[in-house]
């Protein structure tokens, strides 16, 4: 879960910064971290639903921007 987090963060700063060559590769780290559901033994427990749909929000988050990034390249 660290390593997604920390993943996330430099995700985020690379967009911000413009850097599509690390927005690619920490994009498809994201996507490679990302296991499904946080903690699925805990069933539907109140206190973990808010990480888990913040963690699913940031991997579909990633998916999305290589999406696009792959889109763009095809009409190039």
């Amino acid at each position: 879960m660290v390593d997604f987090a920390d993943t996330v963060r430099q995700w985020r700063m690379a967009r911000q910064s413009g850097d599509s060559v690390a927005v690619t590769r920490l994009g498809h780290r994201i996507l490679d971290l990302y296991r499904g559901e946080l903690l699925t033994e805990e069933g539907p427990a109140e206190w973990i639903l808010a990480k888990r749909e913040a963690v699913r929000g940031e991997a579909a988050s990633a998916a999305a921007a290589r999406a696009e990034q792959t889109y763009r390249a095809l009409l190039a």
